[in-house]
């Protein structure tokens, strides 16, 4: 004979002799949701995850096999009490009574369990049906953190990939093994390439200073881009004695301040000293240097070294044309 969830376990509980609060405190779920179950309002529970351990709960409360009513649940079925108590020897046992009525007759009562529902299939047709719980989320709490636990690792892995390919000067996107001398090579051509550029760098700052034309013991110099005030200096060593003059070449100007054209003495213990140095603005377009003593001597204009070895004369006229940084 088939039976609700809730006519099995509503049924089992009186025989027992039980109140909901005693299954209650037994199976330690809410009243309020035994009742629902008894009443087979699955749908009214948190869940249908929730409502099979309630169902199982209340089965065991009441001692008797719990799988049989889950699979009813599950599979939307009703609880066939017969077939059950065929296959199992831990089944849902339904005792039997004997009554003697008025007339002295004894006659087989029914089953205890199923007095309230004989009297109720009675006015029925059909059995009522298990009332299908609709699907919540928390059904699919597992696979949902599958899911997420898989998005972590592609996000985790993606990341990785990305970090080491950001580290990579690539031009394309395929990949080629260099073996450790080209590796070495390429260093070197890059050393090179650094090395001739700072040669660049240098010579065209060498370059600013150029000898123009060198005829007998006077040296022509064109010095371009210079910074203005320029500083014109004439060095001698402590091992001899020379003499110099500054002049503008324009306007025969005396650059070194003193009076008359003759120069100055410098060099070692002289009156001179060691060095002579003229300043030089825009108005001083091309400037005149004589040297006595060449040997002696070192010019430079703004720190920059003038080549005087293109004539080996002892005395040296250096002319020096000059172009000012706008």
């Amino acid at each position: 004979m088939q039976h609700t969830i809730g006519e099995v376990l509503k049924s089992e509980r009186k025989r027992q002799n039980l109140t909901l609060d005693d299954i209650q405190q037994k199976s330690k779920v809410q009243k309020r949701y035994l009742q629902l179950i008894e009443n087979d309002q699955f749908d009214l529970l948190p869940s249908a995850f929730y409502t099979r351990a309630f169902i199982r709960q209340y089965a065991r409360a009441l001692s008797i096999p719990d799988a049989p009513l889950v699979d009813a649940f599950t599979n939307e079925d009703l609880v066939d009490l017969e077939a059950e108590a065929n296959q199992s020897d831990k089944a849902i046992q339904i005792p039997s009574e004997k009554k003697i009525n008025d007339a002295g007759m004894v006659e087989k009562q029914i089953d205890h369990d199923n007095i309230e529902i004989a009297a109720e299939k009675q006015s029925k047709k059909q059995p009522s049906r298990v009332t299908r719980h609709p699907r919540s989320w928390l059904d699919h709490l597992p696979a949902i953190i599958l899911s997420l636990f898989a998005i972590v690792i592609i996000a985790v892995v993606i990341l990785v990939v990305v970090q080491q390919n950001s580290g990579n000067d690539t031009s394309n996107s395929s990949y080629s093994v260099v073996s450790s001398s080209e590796s070495s090579t390429q260093s070197q051509a890059s050393s090179s390439a650094s090395t001739a550029a700072s040669s660049s760098e240098e010579a065209v700052k060498e370059n600013q200073i150029k000898i123009a034309s060198t005829e007998s013991n006077t040296i022509t110099v064109t010095a371009t881009d210079v910074t203005e005030p320029a500083k014109l200096t004439i060095t001698a060593s402590d091992t001899g004695r020379s003499w110099v003059s500054i002049l503008d070449n324009t306007t025969q100007a005396n650059l070194l301040g003193y009076t008359g054209t003759n120069g100055n003495v410098i060099g070692n213990g002289e009156a001179g000293g060691m060095t002579q140095e003229a300043t030089l603005s825009n108005t001083n377009q091309s400037v005149k240097v004589t040297i006595g003593n060449k040997p002696n001597i070192a010019v430079t204009l703004n720190g920059q070294a003038i080549d005087l070895t293109s004539t080996t004369n002892t005395v040296v006229y250096l002319v020096i044309n000059i172009s000012y940084k706008s």
